[in-house]
């Protein structure tokens, strides 16, 4: 898949990181937070809510992780799920000319023109998710939180809906989480 190709893909057919689904779902504040930003975007606009969460300049990115032609976020869960809210059939590069930057693409772990193979960027995961199945998978810290905190780390190509990742934990589908709290 190439870059071109991600952007014509619609955000609902990404797959979310693993546990984000069940936490959206069972955290209440995570869902507060969702349907926070579905209504600041539905009253405000998207181009709004993108340019208040994404302010240009700030490092923040939705990072997409293509894993043998699927897209997998790796980062962004959160507002990509109210994202799809707002705008259920919106795609990648829709997105990305209403907020230019906003994503980064990963090919298992490689930025064209930033790393390598050689050195592929880590996947972070909830630290509570078991990855005793996960060959390559360790318990990490993510310096990227203030404070920092305990995550855990898999390696680049690994698919966040593997099987080896318990049903409950396994990445699912962006429209499935947002049909889910819509019902929910």
């Amino acid at each position: 898949m190439t870059k071109q190709e991600v952007y014509s893909q619609a955000l609902g057919g990404a797959v979310g990181a693993p546990g984000h689904h069940r936490y959206f779902l069972h955290n209440s504040a995570a869902a507060a937070s969702i349907v926070e930003m579905y209504r600041f975007g539905r009253d405000r606009g998207i181009k709004a809510l993108l340019e208040r969460e994404y302010p240009a300049g700030s490092g923040k990115n939705i990072i997409l992780n293509i894993i043998a032609g699927r897209i997998y976020l790796a980062d962004g869960n959160r507002h990509a799920t109210a994202l799809l809210l707002l705008a259920p059939e919106i795609t990648f590069g829709e997105l990305e000319q209403l907020r230019p930057g906003l994503l980064r693409i990963w090919f298992a772990g490689v930025e064209e023109g930033c790393n390598s193979a050689a050195n592929p960027y880590d996947v972070y995961i909830p630290a509570d998710i078991d990855i005793g199945r996960v060959s390559g998978a360790y318990l990490g810290t993510d310096y990227f939180r203030n404070p920092p905190a305990p995550t855990n780390i898999v390696p680049a190509d690994f698919p966040a809906d593997s099987e080896r990742l318990s049903p409950e934990d396994r990445g699912r589908p962006l429209y499935q989480t947002a049909l889910a709290l819509l019902l929910h």
